[in-house]
Protein backbone atom coordinates (compact mmCIF):
# COMPACT_ATOMS: atom_id res chain seq x y z
CA UNK A 1 0.00 0.00 0.00
CA UNK A 2 2.90 2.43 0.67
CA UNK A 3 4.08 2.02 -2.93
CA UNK A 4 0.56 2.72 -4.24
CA UNK A 5 0.21 5.89 -2.16
CA UNK A 6 3.72 7.05 -3.05
CA UNK A 7 2.86 6.59 -6.74
CA UNK A 8 -0.19 8.85 -6.28
CA UNK A 9 2.06 11.55 -4.80
CA UNK A 10 4.74 11.15 -7.45
CA UNK A 11 2.34 11.19 -10.41
CA UNK A 12 0.40 14.34 -9.49
CA UNK A 13 1.87 17.69 -10.56
CA UNK A 14 0.49 19.30 -7.39
CA UNK A 15 1.86 16.81 -4.88
CA UNK A 16 5.12 16.04 -6.71
CA UNK A 17 6.29 19.60 -5.98
CA UNK A 18 6.49 18.86 -2.25
CA UNK A 19 8.75 15.82 -2.70
CA UNK A 20 7.02 13.93 0.11
CA UNK A 21 8.28 10.45 0.94
CA UNK A 22 5.96 8.07 2.77
CA UNK A 23 7.89 6.40 5.57
CA UNK A 24 5.28 4.40 7.46
CA UNK A 25 1.68 3.32 7.13
CA UNK A 26 0.10 1.50 10.06
CA UNK A 27 -3.57 1.23 11.03
CA UNK A 28 -4.96 4.45 9.42
CA UNK A 29 -1.81 6.35 10.38
CA UNK A 30 0.70 7.70 7.85
CA UNK A 31 4.09 9.32 8.38
CA UNK A 32 5.82 11.29 5.62
CA UNK A 33 9.11 13.13 5.31
CA UNK A 34 8.93 16.60 3.81
CA UNK A 35 12.30 17.56 2.36
CA UNK A 36 13.61 21.08 2.77
CA UNK A 37 12.97 23.23 -0.30
CA UNK A 38 14.97 26.49 -0.38
CA UNK A 39 12.40 28.21 -2.61
CA UNK A 40 9.79 27.85 0.17
CA UNK A 41 11.77 29.86 2.70
CA UNK A 42 10.18 33.15 3.68
CA UNK A 43 12.05 36.26 4.88
CA UNK A 44 13.65 35.41 8.20
CA UNK A 45 14.81 32.05 6.88
CA UNK A 46 11.97 29.87 8.14
CA UNK A 47 9.62 27.52 6.36
CA UNK A 48 6.25 29.35 6.12
CA UNK A 49 3.11 28.06 7.79
CA UNK A 50 1.26 27.25 4.58
CA UNK A 51 3.85 24.55 3.82
CA UNK A 52 3.14 22.76 7.11
CA UNK A 53 -0.59 23.07 6.45
CA UNK A 54 -0.31 21.67 2.93
CA UNK A 55 1.84 18.76 4.09
CA UNK A 56 -0.54 18.01 6.99
CA UNK A 57 -3.53 18.12 4.64
CA UNK A 58 -1.85 15.81 2.13
CA UNK A 59 -0.72 13.41 4.87
CA UNK A 60 -4.25 13.29 6.29
CA UNK A 61 -5.66 12.54 2.85
CA UNK A 62 -3.16 9.67 2.53
CA UNK A 63 -4.31 8.29 5.90
CA UNK A 64 -7.92 8.47 4.73
CA UNK A 65 -7.03 6.78 1.45
CA UNK A 66 -5.22 4.04 3.37
CA UNK A 67 -8.43 3.42 5.34
CA UNK A 68 -11.00 3.68 2.53
CA UNK A 69 -9.10 2.88 -0.66
CA UNK A 70 -9.97 4.50 -4.00
CA UNK A 71 -13.40 5.59 -2.74
CA UNK A 72 -11.49 8.28 -0.82
CA UNK A 73 -10.23 9.98 -3.98
CA UNK A 74 -12.96 12.62 -3.86
CA UNK A 75 -12.76 13.25 -0.11
CA UNK A 76 -12.01 16.92 0.55
CA UNK A 77 -11.13 19.04 3.55
CA UNK A 78 -14.05 20.88 5.12
CA UNK A 79 -12.25 22.17 8.20
CA UNK A 80 -8.63 22.48 9.28
CA UNK A 81 -7.46 24.05 12.50
CA UNK A 82 -3.77 24.66 12.97
CA UNK A 83 -1.56 25.56 15.91
CA UNK A 84 1.95 26.76 15.05
CA UNK A 85 4.40 25.99 17.83
CA UNK A 86 7.83 26.29 16.21
CA UNK A 87 9.55 26.23 12.84
CA UNK A 88 12.50 24.78 10.96
CA UNK A 89 15.31 26.48 9.09
CA UNK A 90 17.07 24.63 6.33
CA UNK A 91 16.07 21.10 7.31
CA UNK A 92 13.51 18.42 6.56
CA UNK A 93 10.49 17.88 8.74
CA UNK A 94 8.07 14.98 9.24
CA UNK A 95 4.31 14.83 9.45
CA UNK A 96 2.18 12.07 10.91
CA UNK A 97 -1.56 11.97 10.36
CA UNK A 98 -4.13 9.63 11.87
CA UNK A 99 -7.77 8.97 11.07
CA UNK A 100 -9.74 8.99 14.34
CA UNK A 101 -13.31 8.53 13.13
CA UNK A 102 -15.04 7.67 9.86
CA UNK A 103 -18.73 8.52 9.77
CA UNK A 104 -21.25 8.28 6.94
CA UNK A 105 -19.90 11.40 5.28
CA UNK A 106 -17.48 13.09 7.69
CA UNK A 107 -14.01 11.86 8.55
CA UNK A 108 -12.10 13.30 11.51
CA UNK A 109 -8.37 13.12 12.16
CA UNK A 110 -5.29 14.95 13.29
CA UNK A 111 -1.77 15.59 12.05
CA UNK A 112 1.42 16.71 13.75
CA UNK A 113 4.57 18.03 12.10
CA UNK A 114 7.88 17.53 13.90
CA UNK A 115 11.55 18.30 13.32
CA UNK A 116 14.41 15.80 13.17
CA UNK A 117 14.63 15.74 16.98
CA UNK A 118 10.90 15.07 17.36
CA UNK A 119 10.01 18.56 18.61
CA UNK A 120 6.46 19.52 17.62
CA UNK A 121 6.31 22.25 14.99
CA UNK A 122 2.58 22.29 14.24
CA UNK A 123 -0.57 20.46 15.26
CA UNK A 124 -3.65 20.18 13.05
CA UNK A 125 -7.17 18.85 13.44
CA UNK A 126 -8.93 18.08 10.17
CA UNK A 127 -12.41 17.17 9.03
CA UNK A 128 -13.03 15.78 5.57
CA UNK A 129 -16.23 15.07 3.71
CA UNK A 130 -16.67 12.32 1.18
CA UNK A 131 -19.35 12.51 -1.47
CA UNK A 132 -22.27 10.13 -1.00
CA UNK A 133 -21.83 6.90 -2.95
Amino acid sequence: MIADLQAILDESDFTREYGLAIETLVDRRVRVRAPFRSHYVRPGGVVPGFIYMAVADLTMWLAIYSALGPSAELAVTTDMRTSFLSGVRGEDFWCEAAVHDIGKQLIFGSATCVDARGAILTHHTLTYIQPPS
